[in-house]
């Protein structure tokens, strides 16, 4: 069972926002309330998608029972900032490229975010 956060398009995660014509700004979760930037409402707000790929902009370690879990703060590409579970098997360094990655459990489907390594970089 998938979030009402995000879908799965062919098995990539695709996360519903809303974007504001009238100044540009973006957000995730999606909301139709008004623009967080100028006010903006109604027909000014347009739903949108984006790609889970983006930068880690801080990262912290939470101990839990399990013993720890990674705690990323991620800017996505498209813009909007949000908070996510970072799963790294190498050191983690600000501005990481990450994206967003299906994880089941519990037949729970949520998403997570790794590091992705660019060619060339």
């Amino acid at each position: 069972m998938a979030s009402p956060l995000f879908r799965l398009d062919h098995g990539v995660p695709a996360l519903p926002g809303t974007r504001c014509t009238a100044c540009d700004y973006c957000w995730f979760p999606p909301n139709g309330f008004g623009c967080e930037r100028c006010g903006a409402f109604g027909e000014q707000l347009m739903p949108t998608v984006f790609s889970g790929r983006g930068r880690l902009l801080a990262f912290t370690r939470v101990p839990d029972a399990s013993g720890a879990f990674i705690l990323g703060k991620i800017v996505l590409d498209e813009g909007p900032v949000l908070r996510g579970i970072v799963e790294a098997n190498e050191e983690l360094v600000i501005g990481d490229p990450l994206a967003a990655f299906p994880i089941t459990v519990d037949d729970e489907t949520s998403i997570r975010f790794r590091k992705v390594h660019v060619q060339g970089a």
